[in-house]
């Protein structure tokens, strides 16, 4: 056949070609703008939940049929974001269960798994029906798909963990309502309560104010609280540790000096006085302050004029002075050490801060908190903190009161990394063995009909006195609690108002003592 006859079945060969590719363009064409409409959705997204489910649409135009789930990497776990209807594909996967290549081994050889991936590691993985006939295009389109998510997942947990630091830093600011003042300083003791109420009425006024109580009771925290519910609250508060200043600075630190006043003066300083002006001045560790020192002090507070060291001129001060000590100072005036007429001037008003040991179940509240804070700070999981471990907090006395308390929570949350706190981490030795507490119908026995005086052969020494005395406590207060429920049919803030309670303190004292809440409120 000669070249000419050969041309016409040759362009219809060219033909036929030029049609299935043009066909295979046209499909390629219909799956990109599906694919891409898909990609438009996962970036339009609000949740990570939404972006998986956009994946899942567009992987069903590449892969149609059988199963397909999306996973986000959370805490080294992969969980599951999208429904699996014929629940044959786990929940969540241990990231240590797979490899960076092959993925899970523990999905069908049906399935494919395609890594999602991130800027710094991978966000997750999707998992559809194996393509059984693969092209590069398809194959194309699943990795773009994929790498979008990955970014786009990564961006939104990115944007939770920046506005939950937001949000937490926000509260951490606010301080312009009683509720935020009372943020850090918690109770709901009477002892607490009756503070708080003598605090407020001393916010509007002027007067100075002596605290007292022992070390780590929280004296800063009440100076905090009754300057931001003060007048002055747009003006500084200035703390001075009487303490911390060495002697012979002592005066040039709170009135100031002028330049020349003495050898390393070379100019002119303010003390802590004039840095607090329209203010408050709070003085911590009053008790250290000089002898010699203290009747220029006393000086200004009766006349609110003071001079600087070296200086000449009179200056006057608007400052509120709140002062704070944990020795007595009563026994100070007596031994010499300080003045009674300046002890007289600063203790116009006396607020003393109980210790923890007292306060009964703030230490719970407390210890709460402080929990929330490490986890927060350390982004752990948050902390449970069981019966065994209230009971402890109750028990034990705290001598160091908040500072040990701090102390002894951040370290039994960092160890017990989330999830129930180990009563073991805590001070004050072991809780009593629960074969060593009352039975229940002992306890409820003994608070409805309170025993008689018991002769000292009826004790039992087998347990200490702090176990005996809290089994007491224990069995009080189970009993009360489950009769001021039973009154009211179980409504937990009906008993909390009813006994003039936080209802918080209501539901820990349901949780310590297991008390079934359904069934009262079904009796």
């Amino acid at each position: 056949m000669s070249e000419t006859e050969k041309q016409p079945e040759q362009l219809l060969l060219y033909a036929r070609d030029l049609a299935a590719l043009y066909a295979r363009y046209a499909e390629l064409e219909s799956l990109l703008m599906g694919a891409t409409e898909q990609a438009l959705e996962i970036a339009r997204g609000l949740t990570v939940e939404e972006v998986g489910a956009r994946l899942i649409e567009a992987l069903g135009l590449l892969a149609p049929g059988g199963p397909t789930a999306a996973y986000v990497l959370r805490k080294e776990r992969l969980r599951r974001v999208t429904p699996d209807p014929d629940g044959t594909l786990p929940g969540t996967i241990p990231l240590s269960q797979t490899d960076p290549e092959l993925g899970y081994s523990g999905f069908s050889d049906q399935l494919q798994q395609v890594w999602l991936p991130g800027r710094r590691r991978a966000q997750g993985l999707v998992v559809f029906p194996r393509i059984e006939t693969p092209s590069r295009g398809r194959g194309d389109l699943v990795d773009l798909l994929a790498g979008h998510a990955g970014v786009v997942i990564e961006n939104l947990l990115l944007e939770q963990q920046q506005r939950r630091s937001s949000e937490h830093q926000h509260r951490s600011n606010r301080s312009s309502t009683q509720g935020t003042r009372r943020r850090r300083l918690l109770g709901t003791s009477p002892a607490m309560s009756e503070l708080f109420s003598l605090a407020d009425k001393l916010m509007a006024v002027d007067s100075s104010i002596l605290l007292e109580g022992e070390t780590g009771t929280g004296k800063s925290l009440l100076v905090g609280y009754l300057h931001e519910g003060s007048k002055r609250s747009r003006k500084p508060l200035v703390t001075v540790n009487c303490s911390a200043i060495s002697p012979q600075l002592v005066e040039s630190e709170l009135f100031g000096h002028e330049e020349g006043s003495f050898t390393g003066a070379v100019k002119r300083h303010r003390g802590y006085i004039e840095q607090a002006e329209g203010g408050t001045l709070f003085l911590d560790e009053i008790g250290e302050l000089p002898l010699e020192l203290q009747p220029k002090l006393l000086v200004f507070l009766e006349e609110r004029q003071f001079r600087r060291l070296g200086g000449e001129v009179v200056l006057k001060a608007d400052v509120r002075v709140i002062s704070a000590t944990n020795t007595d100072l009563t026994k100070a005036v007596e031994e010499g050490r300080f003045r009674a007429d300046l002890l007289y001037r600063l203790r116009v008003f006396s607020l003393t801060l109980p210790p923890l040991r007292s306060r009964g179940d703030d230490v719970i509240a407390i210890a709460e908190s402080m929990a929330r804070d490490v986890t927060s700070r350390y982004e752990l999981p948050a902390p449970v903190l069981g019966a065994e471990v209230c009971s402890r907090h109750l028990a034990y006395s705290w001598p160091g009161n908040a500072r040990e308390l701090r102390n002894a929570l951040e370290k039994a949350v960092i160890l017990s990394e989330g999830g129930d706190l180990d009563p073991t981490l805590l001070p004050g030795g072991a809780p009593p063995p629960l074969a060593e507490r009352p039975s229940q119908a002992l306890r409820l026995a003994r608070a409805v009909n309170p025993p008689a005086p018991l002769r000292v052969g009826e004790f039992d020494f087998g347990i200490s006195f702090s176990a005996a005395k809290q089994s007491l406590i224990d069995g009080w207060e189970r009993s009360y609690f489950e009769q001021l429920l039973r009154s009211v049919s179980g409504n937990i803030s009906a008993a909390a108002r009813l006994v003039n309670v936080d209802k918080r303190h209501v539901h820990r004292k349901i949780k310590l003592y297991e008390i079934d809440v359904g069934e009262l409120r079904q009796g």
